[in-house]
């Protein structure tokens, strides 16, 4: 069976005389808009735009989206970048997953569950908060690890009992 696809092609130039496409060069986009009694308004879209220039062996393309909230304010909400970086409310991003928020949306929700229901696939690095415990706890060199703001015992050296604690203050 074949392949079915959508296809977009840009360029810069002319049909019969074309040059590559530079820097910032839509690629293309995908609208959605929907009926407000008048006209369509533009609900949503996905562009396609060039990060770099294009070479025959080189086409850098990030991937944004964008959103109109409640106030009728259009504007991009998240992007892939032609280097695999994912932003959300940041234009540039700078990690593999950069998020920015301000105001009442300036937290993430890290992902949470039950002890029970931890990952089967284990890897280190991994974060969670663990709502059987009600602490986070991080997956590294083979077991889960509680982050805990307790003082540690195990951690300290030469512990001697205190007497009379207040005159020493």
């Amino acid at each position: 069976p074949g392949t079915n696809a959508i296809t977009m092609r840009a360029a810069r130039g002319t049909s019969t005389a074309k040059t590559a496409i530079a820097s910032g060069d839509n690629l293309g986009q995908l609208t959605f808009r929907g009926w407000d009694g008048s006209t369509f308004f533009r609900g949503a879209s996905v562009d396609f735009t060039a990060a770099a220039n294009f070479t025959a062996s080189v086409g850098p393309t990030d991937i944004i989206f964008s959103t109109t909230n409640t106030s009728g304010v259009y504007n991009s909400k998240m992007k892939i970048a032609a280097d695999g970086n994912v932003g959300i409310g940041v234009a540039s991003p700078q990690a593999a997953l950069d998020v920015v928020g301000t105001g009442t949306s300036s937290a993430i929700i890290a992902p949470r569950a039950t002890t029970g229901n931890r990952p089967t696939t284990l890897v280190n690095g991994m974060i969670r908060y663990n709502s059987t415990t009600a602490l986070f706890e991080f997956y590294q060199n083979g077991g889960w690890v509680n982050y805990t703001t307790v003082s540690d015992g195990r951690l300290k050296t030469n512990i001697v009992p205190v007497q009379q604690g207040l005159n020493i203050v």
